[in-house]
């Protein structure tokens, strides 16, 4: 086989895309789902903040770098759990799931989207600029 510029391009780029997706494919389920709620907890604040008139780029980098710092708890603990002998790592990235969820759910409700009752009910109190007012209010 001949080597050329374009077959080590080739190479190169199937690298690019086939370590990623190797890593990817080695992260538990729980922390997949994290990173995927992080993603759209993210574009949910964006599309609150621009709904509000209230994009703010120094707010939206300060929550990556909240999001960054949980990803570096889920591998500190992902790292120590073989020591302890307990399953803290999924325990802890069940928590930032929930969170994340629930989070998107804020941003939902900030934006004056209409949230069933029931969950605007168990988060009365808990998101800025919400007087508890159920679906029918929006």
């Amino acid at each position: 086989m001949r080597v050329t510029r374009d077959s080590l391009w080739e190479f190169a780029a199937k690298a690019v895309v086939a370590v990623p997706l190797a890593l990817w494919a080695a992260v538990p389920a729980l922390v997949k789902a994290l990173v995927v709620l992080m993603a759209l907890d993210i574009l949910a604040g964006f599309l609150s903040a621009a709904v509000a008139g209230r994009a703010n780029s120094g707010a939206m980098w300060k929550g990556l770098l909240k999001k960054a710092l949980v990803l570096l708890v889920i591998s500190t603990t992902h790292v120590i759990e073989p020591t302890l002998g307990l399953p803290v790592s999924s325990a802890v990235a069940a928590f930032y799931v929930v969170h994340e969820a629930l989070s998107i759910t804020e941003h939902a409700i900030a934006a004056g989207v209409p949230v069933p009752d029931a969950v605007r009910r168990a988060l009365q109190g808990k998101v800025p600029g919400d007087q508890g007012q159920g679906e029918s209010a929006r």
